[in-house]
């Protein structure tokens, strides 16, 4: 059992080290990594839970990360996974 939660928090963990560099637009500034405008919360480890800093970043993520992704907000977060 302890293999399955592993697993589980491996994918939180994949999820991020895929995104954490991932370049968004923002603020018409040039390309940041998506590090800079969010950091990961440990809410669920099957999927990626986002605390952003700027609550402008849905719309950048969702057109940075395209159909490959799933990404909605729920409550304060903003929760990815694989589409």
């Amino acid at each position: 059992m302890s293999n399955e939660n592993e697993t589980k928090q491996n994918m939180c963990d994949k999820l991020w080290s895929e995104l954490k560099d991932k370049k968004i637009e923002m603020f018409s500034l040039p390309p940041q990594p998506l590090s800079s405008f969010c950091k990961p919360a440990i809410v669920d480890p099957t999927k990626l839970y986002l605390l952003p800093t700027a609550s402008s970043l849905l719309p950048g993520l969702e057109t940075a990360l395209g159909n490959a992704y799933k990404v909605e907000l729920v409550d304060k977060y903003i929760v990815v996974s694989k589409a």
